[in-house]
């Protein structure tokens, strides 16, 4: 059972109650179109993720730690942004479990905090955190997906303001906002400033879409670069060029050995032409990002 670590404290059990006293709960067949989607493929040729996570971890096994440093980062974020779709869009599915097992509870008379312990020992507060999430952003799932489950908890409380879930949903990139941003966003809104809110989101969105529109071509730079310095090493293995004996070096003629030094020469010219520019752009992501979560939200 995932676990969520929450600072709102479980709302009351008679929050959840629909005016006649039950617990019907919203929208069942737009979750169950929204999980197939997400779960099986929304297509029979797509795949799950379930499917994606699992050959993310395969290849994680045998060349994650052999790659360059960077090819390992954009690896490890593929693998943990994985995880925290398939870990909230659990909190849909367990918020939904709980919802009818209160209520068969309620039937049975027994104890619903009780029989949540007994049988997974987990509080009451861990499973009101995901039936909010059930309860309040079922309607915008395919988004709450891709958020960090300790950001869903937050915005799925009863108690948070459904103007500011809905303009966060609709327009504020809750993926990548931090838990300290957030909490700032929401002391703006207690103290009535909503404009502020707004220009807050627009900085913070202006910075990820300067990264997001850079990352196409940033990532096919980063590509050229890495197979470049693949192909050097890879040739340099071959001929043995940098240890003196090998025999494959020793078979070539003069005149061939004298090509592929040329040749080594210009790709070690290329790549050093490649990789400064590669080293200032990437500063410049940096240090945006850094912006982003220093200035422009908090």
């Amino acid at each position: 059972m995932t676990s969520i670590n929450s600072q709102n404290g479980p709302e009351s059990e008679d929050r959840f109650a629909n005016k006649q006293g039950t617990d019907k709960y919203p929208t069942e067949g737009y979750m169950e179109d929204e999980y197939k989607k997400l779960m099986i493929g929304s297509f029979g040729n797509k795949k799950s993720l379930y499917d994606k996570a699992k050959e993310l971890d395969i290849k994680a096994e045998y060349d994650l730690e052999y790659l360059e440093p960077k090819e390992q980062l954009e690896r490890i974020e593929s693998l943990i942004s994985i995880s925290v779709k398939i870990t909230s869009l659990e909190a849909f599915k367990f918020g939904k479990y709980f919802i009818i097992a209160r209520r068969a509870c309620r039937l049975c008379k027994i104890r619903f905090p009780e029989w949540l312990d007994e049988s997974f020992k987990i509080s009451h507060k861990t499973a009101v955190n995901y039936m909010n999430v059930y309860r309040n952003c079922l309607s915008m799932m395919s988004i709450a997906v891709k958020i960090p489950i300790s950001i869903l908890v937050k915005i799925s409380a009863p108690s948070f303001s459904e103007e500011l879930r809905e303009y966060l949903f609709e327009h504020g990139d809750l993926e990548k906002m931090s838990n300290k941003a957030l909490k700032h966003l929401i002391e703006l809104h207690k103290d009535g400033k909503f404009e502020e809110i707004k220009n807050c989101v627009e900085t913070w969105n202006s910075h990820i879409y300067i990264c997001r529109q850079t990352e196409y071509v940033l990532d096919r730079y980063r590509a050229i670069y890495t197979d470049l310095r693949s192909m050097k090493t890879k040739i340099e293995k071959k001929y043995g060029i940098r240890v003196a004996g090998m025999e494959e070096w020793d078979k070539l003629l003069p005149d061939a050995k004298n090509a592929i030094i040329i040749l080594l020469s210009a790709i070690n010219e290329a790549i050093s032409i490649l990789e400064k520019p590669l080293i200032v752009v990437e500063d410049i992501i940096f240090k945006l990002n850094c912006d982003t979560l220093d200035k422009s939200i908090m």
